[in-house]
Parts: C-alpha cells; sequence; structure tokens
C-alpha cells in the first residue's frame, strides 16, 4: 500500500522526508527481501492494460536485493508489463505518491527516462566531485545563453568538450548545492540549485535555473541561467 497524503491538491507520501516507501517497508520486514513495485498505477487499470495490451506498459520496481532482479524481472514480464529497474529503496521515491511516475501509466521508454529524470539531482552532483563526464551523452549539448557577457562561449558540443569546460569551472572553485527538480516528463525537467562562484570580492551565491534533456539514459543537453551580473 501507500502512505499517501493530500499537499495542496495533490497526492503526496505521507512519511518522514526523505523516507521512501520502499525504505519504510524495508523497516516494518528486517530480514526480508523488500521490492517496491506496481505501486505507480492505478488500481482499477492494473490489470485491464496488461490483458488488453501485454508487453506495451512498463513497470518500474526497486529493491537493495539486487541478485533477485533477474526473478523478479520475470515475475513482472509474466504480468503482461515490461519491467524497468528504478534503482534501490533509496532512490524509489519515483514509485510513491508525488514522484514522478505516481499514478501513471508509461511505456518502457518513457518510463526509464523518468527514472533518468529521478537521479538527475543525484547526476549532476558529480560536478564537485569532476565525475559528470560519465553521466554525459557522446553529443551533449551545454548551452549558457548569458555566457558571452562574462566571457564563456554560450555553446559548448560533444561529451569531452563539456567535460574540459565543466572540469575547469570547478577547479575555479565553484560548487553546486540544493540541486531539485521540477516539471519532471521522460524528455527531462527544470533544475534549481544553488552556486558559491568565487569573486575577487569573495564567495557569491547564486541560484542556478537548468533545463535539462534526457538521452539514452544520460544527460543529452542543459540551457544553464543564472545571475551573471552577480558573478561579475
Amino acid at each position: 500500500m501507500n502512505a499517501v497524503t493530500v499537499r495542496e491538491g495533490r497526492a503526496a507520501s505521507a512519511l518522514e522526508d526523505g523516507l521512501t516507501e520502499g525504505q519504510w517497508l524495508a523497516r516494518l520486514l528486517p530480514g526480508a527481501v523488500v521490492v517496491r513495485a506496481f505501486s505507480h498505477i492505478q488500481d482499477e487499470l492494473l490489470v485491464s492494460r496488461a490483458r488488453k495490451t501485454p508487453g506495451v506498459w512498463a513497470v518500474a520496481y526497486a529493491t537493495d536485493a539486487t541478485a533477485e532482479r533477474s526473478r523478479i524481472e520475470q515475475v513482472i514480464a509474466d504480468t503482461g508489463y515490461a519491467p524497468v529497474f528504478a534503482g534501490s529503496l533509496a532512490q524509489s521515491s519515483i514509485l510513491d505518491p508525488g514522484g514522478a511516475a505516481f499514478p501513471r501509466l508509461l511505456t518502457r521508454a518513457e518510463l526509464r527516462g523518468l527514472v533518468t529524470v529521478n537521479r538527475l539531482p543525484e547526476m549532476l552532483e558529480r560536478f564537485n566531485t569532476g565525475a559528470l563526464a560519465d553521466v554525459l551523452h557522446e553529443q551533449v549539448r551545454w548551452v549558457f545563453p548569458y555566457g558571452p557577457t562574462i566571457g564563456v562561449p554560450d555553446v559548448f558540443e560533444g561529451r569531452q568538450a563539456v567535460a574540459e569546460h565543466l572540469a575547469r569551472v570547478a577547479r575555479s572553485g565553484v560548487r553546486i548545492s540544493a540541486i531539485r527538480t521540477k516539471l519532471e516528463s521522460p524528455q527531462g525537467a527544470v533544475v534549481n540549485a544553488r552556486a558559491s562562484f568565487p569573486t575577487p570580492r569573495g564567495v557569491v551565491s547564486s541560484s542556478i535555473v537548468s533545463i535539462v534533456t534526457v538521452r539514452d539514459g544520460l544527460i543529452g543537453e542543459v540551457r544553464e541561467y543564472w545571475d551573471t551580473a552577480a558573478i561579475r
């Protein structure tokens, strides 16, 4: 079942912030293999859609028991749904009330896109450790519409060019935090964050708004906006 409440007219998890339904269930059943699945499809559609069009729609699942994944996926496939791995129980908020997949009926490609979008904060956090190249698409584009105003090209194209630029920025002391997503879709999301920039007059903090597009499970394009006047 879902621990569900309503906030501002929308379904939301009734659990404490940061705790997923899967983690909560695992606490209640210590020693058990817990799998979170089927929860993001409305119950009145769950059986009928699988019977009418088997294999078309997808079910996302999450578990810490990675050794059991093949068995879990077979069970899901046997019900008439295409399985999509959403990650560990700690990463399964996408399946909970208020999550990007709840309550939605999606194809495998759409659900895989949403899973990637759900991980965008974790992926973008790699900027601070210099490991962001691992999650960039080979043909990624990183666009800075206001970049020329502070001497930065307005676009970098290709994984190598983007990774090299972001590495230079990270080495300069720029750091990002408070990364969160809005308007999630299978194609991407709007990402809000805070950034600290070293300047001659000290460290300046500024908000960043990025429109992120995902491609093949990776970051495909980023259009990044920040307060250039504040960081000159």
